[in-house]
């Protein structure tokens, strides 16, 4: 199968004069006007009947939340502890990377993506990929962009304009409920019955995480694939505590009144791998199932199998020397690493081992997912391209197993787990560390850095106050530092320093390895009993 370019497109409005005086070898290029591109309008009000009704909910703008007396305050409401800060707006606007997202695909980086990709030249979208580009546009904009609706004089809706990710990506669809919602009527309802009328209930933090991850982690239609990536556009490796410490907190901490909300970050820690792995999960099922599927060329749907972002990176991408080569040589063709393009685990990987762990224990359920896991990577691994279907099965099984051990109603019931609480999540995962275990852990970047994020999590607390306190902050810093890429004004480096990818075990001198695992076994040693340090 030819493999159609993927998915992403920056429009930019350019005036060209000469257009007349391009080549005639070539199909004339098509201008980028505004009838290509949706405006951008972070200041658009939506003119709607905005009336609590049962019509389908859909997006009026950031704008319309803006005044000074609802979220546009230029300063926070610290003297009432039970109400909102008031200045949501302004932060958004200032300080939220989301408020960007749609100027994203204009900038510098967005256009170089945008030529790389072979779908602009000279910022002009050649005549013959019109359609291909409309759907690229399409794709990109489920995740860059908030689409404002208004109600057209016949009853339908159309798209006014555009702004980034906004209010109402998060919180849903404001319609039905922008003029009611601080009104004691409607917050008198059930968070059930706000949901009907669209408001996103991100207090719970199951649907919280959900929203993210659609985005950050993907979906069957929108996706970071590896062509993208290729051009520069940033690899999707999200971990939700992670993400959620780097957002500029437009609202305000509750304190913790209670062992379950002092330990927040650990559920939240725990929603964040659960959602992300259902998604990553799917996305692969959806690509395989996607790869034996005749779609037009045009098609926003990524039709290329294997799709290497579900590969790890640093299988192929590390240094070339003779002491880590993936290469087969030519007097032994057996030499080298057994699989070339071993799977992306980044988003399983922690819950894998916690259930491996917990299913030797005997939890049944968790060593049903366990073993799926294996399966599933198994089939991946055994063949540079591995049978898709085969791939979409696994998937399934992995899916339902995983659904089977920590099911979703369950988990975000009252905010707590009753079977992983945080001291049990502490004691496996200082369990997983044991021996062999941080040894796997240690074989490529993606697992160490999972692990000290976890860990990260674990040690941060609440306290009466909304404070967040962490343990440990000292050997988390150092084993940060030691994960961390080179920072440097002129280049942007994706990987490691002194690191080489996909380490072997008894490689520990030509790396960091054996500082990250001194400071991991440190880290979990001061949130329980010491932990075996034997290699």
């Amino acid at each position: 199968m030819q493999r159609p370019l993927p998915l992403l497109v920056i429009f930019a409005i350019i005036v060209v004069a000469a257009a007349a005086l391009l080549p005639t070898t070539s199909p004339a290029p098509v201008e980028i006007t505004h009838r290509n591109i949706t405006p951008v309008a972070t200041n658009t009000v939506s003119v709607v009947d905005d009336t609590d009704s049962t019509a389908s909910a859909h997006n009026v703008g950031a704008r319309t939340c803006a005044s000074s007396t609802c979220h546009g305050s230029p300063r926070p409401d610290t003297e009432h502890a039970n109400m909102i800060r008031r200045d949501e707006y302004m932060i958004w606007l200032e300080q939220d990377p989301h408020s960007r997202a749609y100027s994203d695909l204009h900038s510098p980086l967005g256009k170089q993506i945008f030529e790389k990709l072979g779908l602009t030249r000279n910022g002009k979208v050649p005549r013959d990929d019109k359609a291909r580009y409309q759907s690229t546009y399409n794709n990109c904009l489920q995740c860059h962009a908030t689409a404002i609706g208004s109600i057209k004089t016949n009853g339908q809706l159309e798209t006014i304009a555009t702004e980034g990710i906004s209010c109402e990506s998060c919180h849903g669809a404001a319609s039905n409920w922008r003029t009611t919602h601080y009104t004691t009527d409607f917050t008198g309802l059930s968070t059930v019955q706000k949901s009907k009328r669209g408001l996103t209930n991100v207090g719970d933090l199951w649907q919280r995480t959900n929203s993210c991850v659609e985005c950050h982690v993907g979906s069957a239609t929108a996706e970071v694939n590896h062509d993208l990536i290729a051009a520069g556009h940033p690899v999707l490796k999200f971990e939700m505590t992670a993400y959620s410490a780097q957002m500029p907190k437009h609202w305000k901490s509750l304190p913790a009144t209670n062992p379950t909300e002092k330990h927040r970050e650990t559920h939240l820690w725990l929603m964040g791998q659960i959602s992300s792995l259902t998604a990553s999960l799917q996305q692969l099922r959806a690509r395989a199932n996607q790869s034996s599927v005749a779609s037009p060329p045009d098609s926003q749907l990524h039709q290329v199998w294997p799709e290497l972002s579900e590969s790890n990176c640093y299988a192929c991408h590390h240094d070339l020397d003779l002491s880590d080569t993936w290469r087969p040589s030519i007097a032994n063709p057996q030499a080298g690493h057994k699989h070339l393009l071993p799977v992306n685990d980044w988003y399983a990987c922690a819950l894998a081992a916690i259930a491996q762990v917990d299913g030797r224990s005997g939890n049944k359920a968790a060593q049903r997912f366990a073993e799926n896991w294996q399966l599933l990577t198994g089939s991946m691994e055994k063949t540079l391209s591995p049978d898709p279907l085969e791939i979409s099965a696994r998937c399934s099984a992995a899916l339902s197993a995983l659904n089977d051990w920590l099911a979703p109603s369950e988990l975000h019931n009252k905010q707590r787990h009753s079977q992983y609480d945080h001291q049990r999540l502490v004691n496996l995962t200082a369990a997983v560390m044991q021996d062999n275990g941080l040894n796997h852990i240690l074989q490529n970047w993606d697992r160490a850095t999972q692990t000290y994020l976890a860990l990260y999590a674990f040690s941060s607390t609440q306290d009466a106050e909304g404070n967040t306190t962490v343990a440990a902050s000292k050997n988390l810093r150092t084993a940060r530092d030691l994960l961390a890429f080179p920072h440097h004004t002129d280049y942007r480096f994706a990987s490691p320093t002194n690191f080489k990818g996909m380490l072997k075990p008894s490689e520990a001198s030509a790396n960091n390895r054996t500082a990250i695992r001194s400071e991991l076994l440190k880290i979990i040693n001061q949130l329980k009993p010491p932990v075996s340090q034997d290699k």
